[in-house]
């Protein structure tokens, strides 16, 4: 709603402005205000009363037995008119002053002219605008300017703390994963045979049998099922750690 306004208030004060700068036409009706266009009027007398400038129109207003022509300078003198320039007899006669300059008008009845129906029209150029006339308001809006920064004059810059990489010393040992210590699992009892008792060393033969094998000793027997029992637990344990 306020741009509104404020674009109505701007529109005003241009067209103020503008027809400030431009006169107002203005519309004369011939021999007014106390006469007209016939025999009984003064009309150069009221022409010369009146500063005619371009833009403006005179109006000739008559009865029937009047006319209203426009002729050169030479025909209104000697009051000729068979070479008009324009002529109407309508009653009511409206010529627009476009031009600078004289114009010269007569009555077409015979006779009328010569007693006086006739006027010089002179049109004088449109005034300049007067100086320091008001132009209308530029609608461009103000320019946002950025505020000043606040930061008082001289004081110290802040910078974010910088954090230096860690390194890590470079006669550190490098620490390898933990493995768990092997563990060998308790030898269970019942894991290793009992061992052979053996009889009596009589029931032995002091010699054993010519080309019979020689048994294994106990020592023997006990190594290879210590071989046996550790190869049993090595597979359990490689099992186990995967």
């Amino acid at each position: 709603m306020a741009m509104l306004m404020r674009i109505l208030v701007i529109a005003t004060a241009a067209a103020a402005a503008m027809f400030s700068n431009v006169a107002v036409a203005a519309n004369y009706k011939v021999g007014s205000p106390g006469g007209g266009w016939d025999l009984t009027t003064s009309l150069q007398a009221w022409a010369n009363g009146i500063t005619f400038v371009q833009g403006d129109s005179i109006n000739f207003v008559y009865t029937q037995s009047h006319s209203v022509l426009e002729v050169t300078k030479p025909d209104y003198d000697a009051c000729r008119t068979n070479e008009s320039i324009s002529s109407d007899n309508s009653g009511d006669t409206t010529l627009p002053l476009n031009s600078v300059g004289d114009r010269y008008f007569i009555c077409g009845t015979p006779t009328h002219c010569d007693r006086g129906m006739k006027v010089v029209i002179t049109t004088t150029a449109a005034p300049p605008p007067p100086p320091g006339a008001a132009t209308a308001p530029s609608t461009t809006p103000p320019a946002v300017t950025t505020p000043p920064s606040t930061t008082p004059t001289g004081s110290p810059t802040v910078s974010p703390p910088v954090v230096a990489p860690v390194e890590s010393p470079k006669n550190s040992p490098k620490i390898s994963p933990s493995k768990a210590p092997v563990r060998s699992p308790a030898k269970s009892p019942a894991s290793s045979p009992p061992a052979r008792a053996q009889g009596p060393a009589s029931e032995s033969p002091e010699t054993p049998p010519s080309g019979s094998a020689t048994p294994p000793s106990s020592a023997n027997k006990i190594n290879m099922v210590n071989g046996i029992t550790t190869g049993v637990a090595f597979i359990l344990l490689m099992l186990f750690t995967h």
